[in-house]
């Protein structure tokens, strides 16, 4: 219920959620990507394709964005390939 009222409190001020997926790889409803006003971002690998760790599912992705063998940051001042539903949300929130 927290959850939810704090995504009610967010778009009231004009705020766009977006959430991920999740990297089960199956057909299932995860909040709070599965809220009906929240996009939830699923994985694509290079070849614009569901990778085949994201969750899917209609009541679940509003959007898929690359999620497979990305470059980011890393601590220790380096780089890293990354994975996941979650950088894909860090794509399509611009962050």
């Amino acid at each position: 219920a927290e959850l939810s009222r704090a995504i009610a409190y967010a778009e009231a001020r004009g705020a766009i959620c977006v959430a991920s997926a999740g990297n089960d790889g199956n057909e299932i409803i995860v909040y709070p990507a599965a809220y009906r006003s929240v996009l939830g971002i699923a994985s694509t690998n290079a070849f614009d394709e569901r990778s085949g760790f994201t969750n899917y599912g209609q009541d679940l992705v509003s959007l898929a964005a690359p999620g497979e063998g990305l470059i980011t940051t890393y601590p220790g001042n380096t780089y890293a390939a990354v994975w996941g539903t979650s950088f894909s949300t860090a794509l399509v929130s611009g962050s």
